[in-house]
């Protein structure tokens, strides 16, 4: 996905509450990239990185997130994702 495409996305997944949005499958300079394309709209955006699973970060609009929740969420994803499953992920 291109950078406009990815923070149209995230930029309606925070309109609409979603206090997160995951991304798998990426490459770290463009998700860094897109971060701060998001602070003009979204001043607390963050993006953590989870090393168990390379390719997997999540941004969020909390000032201050759970940390360990994401990492067992992360955790968790990757499992399910290995495993076939698309849909019904934790988020």
């Amino acid at each position: 996905m291109s950078d406009a495409d990815y923070v149209n996305a995230i930029t309606q997944a925070f309109n609409n509450g979603d206090e997160r949005y995951w991304v798998h499958g990426y490459g770290c300079t463009q998700m860094r990239r897109i971060v701060e394309l998001l602070k003009p709209a979204f001043a607390d955006a963050s993006l953590y990185e989870y090393s168990n699973d390379p390719d997997a970060c999540v941004f969020s609009v909390n000032i201050e997130p759970d940390q360990p929740g994401l990492a067992r969420i992360a955790k968790k994803r990757a499992k399910l994702m290995a495993q076939g499953r698309t849909v019904n992920l934790p988020i």
